[in-house]
């Protein structure tokens, strides 16, 4: 039985370029089906969870999408891929230790006091004045 001829695959650098040069939308879903994969899989051992893993990869395509259309140097695109995923996910984690965990937070009780009270408004007001001079 003969073989069917293998048909060579084209790599993300030329699909990259060919979505800079015409803004063929296949190209971009061929460079998107090209390197995908890989790139989950790198973003799955950076991100703190699997839904920031797809997150973080979703906006990396976002991201190429809006710099491809920029005119720069073509470059090969695995690796400048890999840079905007990185940039997403640590972007992604920066957000995640950013955010307050309610369940650690203790309602803050202060005790009425009012002679605090009296001197926390007249210092109030002295800041007012001072900042409108």
């Amino acid at each position: 039985m003969a073989q069917a001829p293998s048909v060579p695959a084209v790599s993300p650098k030329a699909l990259l370029e060919r979505y800079r040069r015409t803004g063929d939308p296949a190209a971009f879903a061929a460079l998107y089906d090209a390197t995908a994969p890989d790139l989950f899989r790198l973003a799955l051992t950076l991100a703190p969870d699997p839904a920031s893993a797809e997150d973080a990869l979703q906006d990396t395509f976002l991201a190429a999408l809006d710099a491809a259309r920029r005119p720069e140097p073509v470059r090969e695109a695995m690796p400048w891929l890999v840079g905007i995923l990185k940039h997403k996910v640590m972007h992604v984690r920066h957000k995640a230790t950013r955010a307050p965990d309610p369940l650690r937070l203790e309602p803050r009780i202060l005790e009425e006091d009012p002679a605090s009270d009296a001197a926390r408004a007249e210092e109030i007001e002295r800041v007012r004045r001072a900042l409108e001079d």
